[in-house]
């Protein structure tokens, strides 16, 4: 082979776009066959996008190529795509150095075999030479050739590109108490072993598939309602009304941690009723007869099934033994003939010298279905997957047991039902049951071994339940309880409910001396989640890296001087202002290296099902493909959208979550964050709207219309701390206000000032409303010095709109009406500002998080900037105080009377002006006489 067509098969072979065409074999999930690498077998354009940007890399004008951000749909193959355009790379130039870093340790060995079957099947006279390596996920070739590609897990060790810094993985303290996925029992954490069950966030099971342990600084975390404290690493993950938020963001934002509520759902309605197989030595034996093969779960069921968690044991295989009061014994024996039809006999003896009485049940199959379905001794639990039952029967359950070993504090100021068992599994599922039921969320403690009441006692769980729910469930049970001296609902300030979670308050963190020993759980379950006792934590954020940020911190310097360095992020959308969406928006906006590209879910060749004959398209879908139709949507991915919203249940239960795992554009696709300030159903009609892209830093979007009043909100941030000042330009009819002009930029005071003004003066004297707090003096300053005289007052002598925590809770109340009613917004950057706002300007420096970071930040703004927000809410607070002008060639039903015009007038005249007018409108009352009227005496 001559050197020109060597020269020309090593270029080909180093450019994934044109080499995996012609050499490469990918394993077919659908056939289980090799084949031939085709980027349009799945996707249009997205698999596409990546080898041209493999191959061909954009540049920067000073030659440094970019970094590409691609957001887009599952099963898209955008990380097998990028490990095997990187495979071309690494194989082909000497000395190239690839490092992918998977979201968690599976994802990283799937992508490393992925590659590593590529590279077995790649035709042998092409194939460079792999070397032996210790490293796992390691593929390393002959230096002569080429060079070597990493795999790396963002939980574990090595997260750093040339660094190994220590795990971004979270871990908990020894002896705290983890729910048990199977039994429900509090077991230590050290006490579990890979395989083990633990129970998600979301209410479902899943086996623990990995275990770690080491030594970290760790905090003792006391939460409200159950007394044994965690121990937590501060950057561990906890489910909280805010979404997922280390123990550093608790702290930080007072949130509440989380534990999903239970409901029964009925989907069990009856369980096998069985007849064990009876094997006597000496043979014979006897079958029971007239007993049933399956049992309905009943409420006089229930009541039997938590009266033997309580007060029942098992001494026999064909007999079950309770142990009661005198006075239950008749109520007992009642209960018993409700089901009479399930055992044989029943028979009750009463004690000597003791006010109990025992009752003796006899029945094989009876005694078999209360250990299947419950335990016995030692092994007693709630039944498994008591939330599938029939409501009536969890609340026998709960009532039966409660008539056993609960009683009632009958003292008018401590209300309360308590119930106590030796045994942790039944006193969380009654916890959790009760929940369900509506009774509300008890409180657990726990009881240590020993001395108590004058007698020796085992260690024991104790239940406590307050608040209103006591007066419904002693109404049910026919308790005898204390009148309340509250009105209407109890409410408890450390927890709250939602109908799908309860929310508890931290109320005590504290550092613990030295080092701790700490585990954590992978969980191998999409959750990535698993209880403790009164909380939800998390081994791994779902379709994101553990700590994208920190990961990114320790990259970022190895990559940022190489002018040569490929760099592609890629995953589907998640919560708003997440990292991966902070990272994926200043992408979009061309900041530093970084570009994004984006791809809706029809792209995807998969997303799609044969339009059904008779398909008729519902308002909804008509609406879809009026807006996305010329995009590229077809009833055939309407079709694919039904399926999935029909069969997925995460998508069923949340039909938003559709939009977020097959995305429609890149702007609606992301969950509401949980601590968002402006909710999600206020930015609905916004976001069906075709807003322009932002391409500042100043922009227009209506011209200036004759006669129109408008409003400018001024937001004139820091010039030395890098921030950005901004302004905002609303046109003011009634009923109606229009974004018409936006400006964003890191600019200095004097010429922030001239572009305002210049605004200002083009928009018919508009009236500007300056925050006034610290730099916005020196604005209102220049507007004074340079004779501007519509300048917005909160009061005599005080121009402007001085922030304080009420004035920004007002005014983002008046911003939130605005977005529902008057507000029509045009600039696209600031409606993804308006999805993530939270309140930047309250967030403060806590006690409690400076203890957590080891030292005060004395920064008020370290994640975001909203500086867009902040000035339209100041254009909010100006509109609502400007004249009101109906809008040209509106029906007006009266004599135009409150229209006026302020412009060129001073404060004082305009406040002179509207007391006259409202002294004008006032009624004037006819003065009333009164005549007095004597009584004539008889």
């Amino acid at each position: 082979m001559s050197q020109a067509n060597a020269a020309q098969l090593l270029n080909t072979l180093r450019s994934p776009a044109r080499a995996l065409q012609a050499f490469g074999e990918v394993h077919d999930q659908r056939t289980g066959r090799f084949i031939k690498y085709n980027p349009t077998a799945i996707t249009h354009e997205l698999q596409h996008a990546v080898l041209d940007y493999m191959s061909n890399t954009p540049r920067l004008p000073t030659g440094e190529t970019v970094f590409l951000s691609l957001l887009g749909y599952r099963q898209a193959g955008k990380s097998l795509t990028t490990e095997y355009a990187a495979y071309c790379k690494a194989a082909f130039i000497p000395g190239w150095d690839h490092v992918c870093i998977a979201d968690n340790r599976d994802r990283a060995d799937y992508l490393h075999k992925r590659v590593h079957y590529l590279h077995q099947r790649w035709p042998e006279s092409l194939r460079s030479k792999s070397m032996a390596t210790r490293e796992s996920r390691q593929l390393t070739f002959d230096p002569l050739q080429g060079g070597k590609m990493r795999v790396l897990s963002a939980e574990s060790g090595a997260v750093g590109v040339g660094q190994s810094p220590d795990s971004f993985h979270a871990c908990l303290g020894k002896g705290t108490m983890v729910l048990c996925g199977e039994t429900g029992a509090l077991r230590p954490i050290e006490e579990f072993r890979v395989g083990d069950l633990v129970r998600t966030h979301s209410g479902q099971t899943a086996p623990i598939t990995y275990i770690s342990s080491k030594e970290k600084m760790a905090w003792r975390v006391k939460l409200f309602g159950f007394a044994e404290p965690l121990t937590v690493t501060p950057e561990h993950k906890l489910w909280t009304n805010q979404g997922w938020l280390t123990l550093q963001e608790v702290a930080e934002r007072k949130a509440r941690v989380g534990f999903p509520i239970l409901r029964p759902s009925g989907q069990v309605r009856e369980l096998p009723f069985e007849q064990p197989v009876v094997e006597r030595p000496q043979g014979g034996g006897s079958n029971e007869v007239g007993i049933p093969e399956t049992v309905h779960l009943t409420y006089p069921l229930g009541k039997l099934v938590g009266l033997y968690l309580a007060e029942g044991s098992m001494h026999s295989e064909r007999s079950v033994t309770f142990s009661v009061h005198w006075d239950e014994v008749s109520r007992t024996v009642d209960w018993l003939d409700e089901e009479r039809f399930l055992f044989t006999n029943a028979t009750f003896n009463f004690r000597a010298n003791s006010q109990t009485a025992t009752v003796y049940v006899s029945g094989r199959s009876f005694a078999h279905f209360l250990r299947n379905l419950v335990g016995e001794k030692d092994e007693k639990r709630f039944p498994d997957r008591w939330w599938e039952m029939p409501e009536e029967f969890v609340r026998g359950i709960v009532h039966g047991y409660l008539s056993g070993d609960g009683h009632s504090n009958k003292h008018k100021y401590n209300r309360r039902i308590t119930l106590t068992s030796i045994r942790s599994a039944t006193i969380t599922g009654l916890r959790d049951a009760l929940a369900g039921l509506g009774y509300g969320w008890g409180t657990i403690r726990r009881r240590k071994a020993g001395n108590h009441y004058g007698r020796n006692c085992q260690e024991a769980w104790i239940l406590d339940l307050c608040g209103s729910g006591v007066d419904r469930l002693a109404r049910d049970l026919g308790w005898e309880s204390p009148p309340r001296t509250r009105r209407g609902v109890t409410k408890n300030w450390n927890l709250e409910e939602d109908g799908e979670h309860v929310w508890v308050a931290i109320q005590d963190v504290q550092p613990l001396p030295g080092l701790q020993e700490v585990y954590d759980f992978e969980v191998g379950h999409e959750d990535h989640s698993y209880c403790l006792a009164h909380i939800a934590v998390s081994n791994s954020e779902v379709h994101l890296w553990s700590d994208f940020s920190g990961s990114m911190f320790l990259i970022n310097p190895s990559l940022i001087n190489r002018r040569e360095a490929l760099v592609v992020f890629e995953a589907t959308p998640w919560e708003r202002n997440c990292a991966w969406h902070d990272h994926y928006v200043m992408a979009k906006q061309g900041s530093g290296r970084h570009i994004a590209k984006f791809f809706p879910f029809w792209d995807g060749k998969l997303n799609a099902r044969p339009t059904p004959k008779d398909f008729q398209p519902t308002n909804e879908e008509v609406e879809l493909l009026n807006r996305y139709q010329s995009l590229g949507l077809t009833t055939d991915n309407l079709t694919f959208r039904r399926f999935i919203m029909d069969t997925d249940p995460e998508v069923r239960r949340n039909p938003e979550m559709f939009g977020v795992m097959y995305p429609f554009d890149d702007l609606s696709c992301w969950i509401a964050s949980a601590n968002a300030a402006i909710p999600q159903h206020c930015l609905e009609k916004h976001l069906k709207k075709e807003l322009q892209p932002w391409s500042g830093p100043y922009m227009e979007y209506e011209m200036p219309e004759a006669g129109a009043i408008y409003v400018i909100g001024v937001d004139p941030s820091g010039y030395a701390a890098r921030d950005h000042a901004s302004f905002q330009v609303l046109k003011c009819w009634k009923d109606e206000w229009t974004q018409v002009a936006s400006f964003a930029e890191h600019i200095d005071p004097l010429s922030f000032t001239n572009q305002l003004l210049r605004a200002a003066n083009r928009y018919n004297q508009a009236t500007i409303c300056v925050e006034s707090n610290g730099v916005g003096q020196s604005v209102l300053a220049l507007l004074q010095e340079r004779d501007y005289r519509n300048v917005y007052y909160e009061a005599r002598f005080k121009p402007g709109f001085t922030s304080t925590s009420k004035s920004l809770d007002q005014a983002t109340g008046w911003l939130i009406d605005g977005l529902l009613d008057e507000l029509v917004l045009n600039d696209r950057d600031l409606l993804e500002q308006l999805q993530t706002y939270k309140n930047d300007k309250r967030t403060e420096e806590s006690p409690a998080s400076e203890i957590l970071r080891g030292a005060s930040s004395n920064k008020r703004r370290d994640r975001h900037h909203w500086d867009k927000v902040s000035a339209l809410l100041m254009a909010v607070v100006a509109a609502r105080r400007a004249p009101v002008r109906e809008k040209p060639g509106a029906n007006l039903k009266g004599p135009d009377e409150n229209v006026i015009m302020f412009t060129g007038m001073s404060y004082d005249e305009q406040e002179h002006y509207r007391k006259k007018l409202a002294e004008d409108k006032q009624p004037t009352r006819k003065k009333l006489s009164y005549r007095s009227v004597r009584k004539r005496r008889r």
